[in-house]
């Protein structure tokens, strides 16, 4: 029985400990999309011989939005953290974060047409 209740904290620790990166992972990635941003607006690039700038901008928003995902399961974790202590909530708590998991497609707020309305 002890060795159960030791692997569970240690599961636990690793938890936090990965939370805990994906905040500091958060900061990184907002400071580099901030660097790829302004180096945008203070430079003039061309679309063909800059293409890594455009590939490194999507790739940061994919792993950022990643990376937000985790960080909302697990505060949806840490909200319903107690449920796990009575057996019968462990499966609406699975629920509830597998619900937090599923990622919605991203819908503009301004732009509706986004390619038709940049060109103008």
């Amino acid at each position: 029985m002890e060795k159960e209740i030791q692997r569970i904290i240690c599961l636990l620790d690793e938890l936090e400990t990965k939370f805990n990166k994906c905040t500091e992972n958060q900061t990184t990635i907002d400071l580099k999309l901030s660097d790829i941003l302004h180096f945008i607006q203070n430079n003039p690039i061309h679309p063909t011989k800059d293409y890594y700038i455009i590939k490194k901008l999507i790739d940061l928003r994919k792993e950022r939005e990643q990376n937000n995902k985790d960080v909302r399961v697990y505060n949806k974790f840490k909200t319903l953290e107690k449920r796990l202590l009575e057996r019968g909530n462990r499966k609406l708590l699975l629920s509830d974060i597998m619900k937090e998991a599923s990622i919605e497609p991203y819908k503009n707020r301004i732009y509706n047409n986004i390619k038709e309305e940049l060109k103008k």
